[in-house]
């Protein structure tokens, strides 16, 4: 068999031997240079399967740095995007093309990892549930396959954990035209995906197992008290940890804004330690992000939170994850507040963006 498929919490992971051209994902991912030539191996079989229009659109974006993705057009392909990896810089690409020149070992992980988070994060803007990956950077870059081979299924079954979504996830070993790989090599792969998922579901597993509510001192370094005690920030989130990815979604958001927000990382409210750091951080807020959910709108501890923040008379801003009406003691003090439908992501931040520059410039001119 060229493929063999991998279950992940309530997602696939296939992993296949073969042309990543064949595949039927909405999105391909590609390798390239920071100048997008779309010269060499999987980026160049895709531009001639494709057409010269996902060239002139990767050409709008060129020169970005190594480790980000470039969205273009697909072309002729089924595709909806293509995902273009940038793996070479320009000085990079000059070594390279002489035989002078190979990334060290951390280099590699930081571009292969890093764009391959950056691949899940266009998928959740994007709203795309499938895509097919080929081994980045293990081309024209000259990246020990390897070694990019175990960042990539890290990266990914961490993404897939994290992810309540229903993805279906490809990765393409290229054979053709003479190219294979040996069956001891195979066996390596297959062991290595049955270890990378077998950890991960069991994660998963442990995470959903019933718990008792543990009210004992939490211990945290000094680092992460540090952190959580620093008042310097400008929004605070409350939301329930199985929405931690579209938390942390909107953290990355803020932070890009120049923004710095304020979140509870390791879920350890019930810490009675803890609950006074969890007030001052409200008190020394400007503006509540309320991430509303079922789950949130449930949450004792959430309510909690935004209750406090209503008395404190913070600005609350209630982001919809999904429909469900807010919960009880929330409802008359949230009803006249205008909410954001975080289902529809771009029009959501454009207005979270105006929302909050309207709290920032009226609260500094008193």
């Amino acid at each position: 068999m060229n493929r063999r498929i991998y279950k992940l919490k309530n997602s696939t992971l296939t992993l296949v031997f073969g042309n990543i051209i064949n595949s039927e994902t909405e999105v391909l991912v590609s390798s390239d240079d920071t100048l997008i030539t779309m010269s060499g191996g999987v980026s160049a079989s895709i531009l001639k399967e494709g057409g010269q229009t996902i060239y002139e659109d990767a050409q709008k974006h060129r020169e970005g740095e190594v480790g980000g993705v470039v969205v273009t057009t697909a072309g002729k392909l089924s595709q909806k995007y293509i995902f273009h990896c940038l793996t070479i810089d320009k000085e990079y690409l000059q070594e390279t093309w002489s035989g002078l020149h190979v990334e060290p070992e951390e280099r590699v992980e930081y571009i292969v990892r890093t764009a391959t988070r950056n691949c899940f994060h266009l998928l959740s803007l994007l709203n795309i549930t499938s895509i097919a990956f080929p081994l980045i950077g293990s081309g024209s870059a000259h990246m020990p396959y390897q070694n990019v081979l175990e960042f990539m299924v890290d990266e990914i079954s961490d993404s897939l954990y994290k992810t309540n979504k229903s993805l279906n996830i490809e990765l393409y070993l290229y054979e053709g035209n003479g190219a294979y790989y040996p069956d001891e090599d195979k066996l390596f792969i297959y062991e290595l995906f049955a270890s990378k998922t077998g950890v991960a579901n069991y994660k998963h597993e442990k995470d959903n197992e019933p718990t008792t509510l543990n009210l004992s001192k939490i211990q945290l370094t000094e680092e992460e008290l540090a952190e959580y005690k620093d008042s310097e920030h400008d929004v605070f989130i409350s939301y329930k940890r199985e929405d931690s990815e579209k938390a942390f979604e909107l953290v990355d958001l803020l932070k890009s804004w120049g923004i710095k927000p304020w979140i509870d990382k390791n879920g350890i409210y019930s810490s009675s330690d803890f609950k006074e750091v969890i007030e001052q951080a409200i008190e020394s807020t400007r503006a509540v992000l309320f991430l509303s959910s079922e789950l949130s709108n449930k949450s004792e501890y959430v309510k909690k939170e935004i209750r406090y923040a209503i008395n404190c008379k913070k600005p609350v801003l209630p982001i919809m994850l999904d429909n469900t009406p807010f919960a009880d003691g929330l409802r008359f003090d949230l009803s006249d507040i205008d909410q954001i439908d975080y289902t529809h992501t771009e029009e959501a931040q454009k207005k979270l963006r105006i929302s909050l520059d309207h709290i920032f410039n009226n609260r500094n001119k008193k």
